[in-house]
């Protein structure tokens, strides 16, 4: 398997990729000298990016197949000189299609409109690539479809909308209000002659407002979203039969179905719980009469829903139901496991709501503690490896799994029946488990933040008087071992936020976007959430959110925090400084930049002493060669066995 691996990225697209970079190199030297830009070949340019794509998943496999450390480092390597490639291939891609379309409108052949946009609808609706590298380019075409209307526009406005589904997801809620308004705006099309396109596209903007986030998030009311299911349920009834054969609307109309279900579970979890609603409450009796009397045998959203109504309605029984709905996933969880392998299947949305539902019924219900502890680390292990399959079925669209993460590291009705060491516990291995190279940064990141707190205790320990109210160079000597234990801990959690955006950090496919840029610059405060599970964990608080200020507090984000002003203010730095130099000297991890050689990066630090980073400390390591050597080693040899070490734990659970 692993000879195959190697044999499909040296050979099968060597040749083809080649070429390919030669004739875009070509263009864009015709484009420097001569207008207007050359055509695109979008059909290839498309076909191109998804097979890279295709590749991208199936290179990332090949680091979790087992293997001696000797054939996995060399396995490593050449994923990365892939990677490397490939990025640079897909960006040349994206550039030309993006230069191409910007320039003026007289100079681009109107016959690209219809296709493009049927193409990036496919993009984003089926998930076939990342939709977050071609946002640029999208933006940069709306004006034109705006201006040419029709169809097409339509199907620009159905791709926007999803897109901004994958950037809420990825803890950018306000793409849910932009998901809405584009919905919204296909809605309100009036045609005079409606196509099947015409069908098609409302239908599916009809069920994206039956999504759950949208209740959740406050995006719309519980009271809006029964009008949306009650105006989809009219819309499908006046669809055309002949049309009615069509999958996407066939589907939809199901959906719509399907949707009551999730209107009757909202009502009840979210707003209206029984007895303070009397509209909600004549829902619940309605649902209650429509499944009573019914076996109770299999896994399933009405089920399941009927069950949470009857604890709702008979607290008495609360116990009975509860333990019913747990047998009744106990019997079905492994077989869907089993299909979410078979079928690569990236988003389980039901067992990810199941296991939601399950932890809020042993939450109201009357169990004894140590019941309810031992079933929710039961459903949290469920919940691990979910998100483990998720991420390891595409890498590329693991946006999906950020929701569940932060959901079964951080939901209160959860944390409270859970030890301390049992929360960080969990919290560490669902941030392994989903971005494996961040958690390996931080863990770099902490060892180098060792040697230089080594270095400060043993040639300079008058720099840590006042941090942590320590007092005297002999009190800085005599606390090493807690100061050490601290800042390797800070460094390890310093990255946490990023879990919360992992399509964007885990993605290495082509370059950010401005727009993902914004997005992962809130990372800091990201993590702060994943902080506040235990109190243990709040003396890390000024390490995460200010890991990527500057040392004077003139840059850096976030802006609102002074970082200048923080008790540990000297431990920030040593962080920060840790962080910047394994971020520009990873080897594997960052396949969209070059590595930076020790030597040349030091002097770099020396440039930047005073403002960007602290003096004292970037003149201890040039000063002291065992800090200086220690650091060298541990990015330039040390660093392999720390990856290896996390990968390994990854190889049986990937077969």
């Amino acid at each position: 398997m692993q000879h195959n691996i190697t044999i499909i990225w040296e050979l099968r697209k060597y040749f083809e990729s080649y070429i390919l970079f030669l004739l875009m190199t070509f263009s864009f030297s015709i484009q420097t000298y001569a207008q207007p830009v050359p055509k695109p070949d979008f059909d290839r340019y498309f076909g191109r990016l998804y097979e890279n794509a295709i590749d991208y998943n199936l290179v990332n496999d090949s680091i979790f197949l087992p293997t001696d450390r000797k054939s996995w480092v060399k396995l490593f390597l050449r994923r990365s000189d892939r990677l490397r490639t490939m990025f640079k291939e897909n960006n040349q891609i994206i550039r030309h299609m993006e230069d191409y379309v910007s320039q003026d409108t007289s100079l681009i052949d109107t016959a690209i409109y219809y296709p493009i946009s049927r193409t990036l609808h496919d993009i984003v609706s089926k998930q076939i690539l990342d939709p977050f590298i071609l946002e640029p380019f999208i933006n940069k075409m709306l004006p034109d479809y705006e201006r040419r209307g029709g169809t097409d526009m339509y199907y620009i406005y159905n791709a926007i909308a999803e897109l901004n589904f994958h950037y809420a997801v990825s803890s950018d809620t306000a793409g849910l209000r932009i998901h809405t308004k584009y919905h919204k705006k296909i809605i309100a099309w009036k045609c005079d002659n409606p196509t099947i396109d015409y069908y098609k596209l409302k239908a599916i903007s009809y069920i994206a407002l039956l999504r759950n986030q949208l209740v959740q998030e406050k995006v719309i009311s519980i009271d809006e979203f029964y009008e949306n299911y009650e105006r989809a349920i009219r819309f499908n009834d006046s669809i055309p039969q002949e049309y009615r054969h069509d999958p996407i609307i066939r589907t939809n109309m199901a959906w719509a179905n399907i949707r009551k279900d999730n209107i009757v579970h909202n009502y009840y979890l979210y707003y209206y719980p029984v007895g303070t609603n009397e509209q909600a409450d004549s829902i619940y009796r309605n649902y209650i009469v429509k499944y009573e009397g019914r076996p109770v045998k299999s896994l399933s959203r009405q089920i399941f829903t009927y069950l949470i109504i009857k604890m709702g309605m008979e607290p008495e029984n609360a116990n009975h139901y509860t333990l019913l709905a747990d047998s009744l996933f106990d019997k079905a969880y492994q077989s869907r496991i089993d299909q979410m392998i078979a079928q690569r299947i990236i988003y389980p949305g039901d067992l990810v709501q199941y296991l939601y539902d399950l932890i809020y019924m042993v939450d109201t219900s009357t169990l004894p503690f140590d019941q309810k502890h031992e079933l929710m680390c039961k459903y949290l292990e469920c919940a691990k490896k979910v998100i483990t399959i998720i991420i390891m079925n595409n890498s590329q669209m693991s946006y999906s799994a950020v929701r569940p993460l932060e959901k079964f590291t951080t939901y209160n009705r959860v944390m409270k029946y859970l030890t301390t060491g049992e929360r960080i516990r969990n919290l560490y291995q669902l941030s392994v488990t989903t971005s494996v190279t961040t958690f390996a940064h931080s863990r770099l990141v902490g060892e180098l933040a060792r040697v230089i707190l080594k270095g400060v205790i043993t040639h300079h320990p008058e720099l840590l008087i006042g941090t942590l109210d320590i007092k005297s160079e002999k009190e800085a000597i005599a606390r090493a071992a807690e100061l050490d234990n601290f800042i390797v801990h800070a460094a390890n959690y310093h990255d946490l936020g990023k879990n919360s955006m992992i399509g964007l950090i885990n993605n290495d496919f082509a370059r950010l976007t401005e727009h993902g840029y914004r997005i992962i610059r809130q990372h800091p405060e990201l993590g702060l959430k994943y902080l506040e599970i235990d109190s243990t964990l709040a003396r890390y608080h000024d390490i995460t959110l200010g890991h990527h200020r500057w040392h004077d507090g003139t840059r850096g984000y976030p802006r609102s925090f002074d970082n200048t002003k923080s008790p540990i203010y000297f431990l920030i730095d040593i962080v920060t400084l840790s962080d910047c130099l394994e971020a520009a000297t990873d080897r594997l991890g960052r396949n969209y930049s070059k590595t930076k050689v020790y030597d040349n990066l030091i002097k770099e630090f020396e440039k930047g002493a005073g403002t960007r980073y602290n003096a004292d400390l970037v003149n201890l390591i040039k000063e002291h060669q065992d800090v200086y050597s220690k650091m060298k080693y541990i990015v330039e040899k040390a660093w392999i066995s720390n990856y290896y070490d996390i990968y390994k734990n990854f190889f049986v659970e990937k077969k």
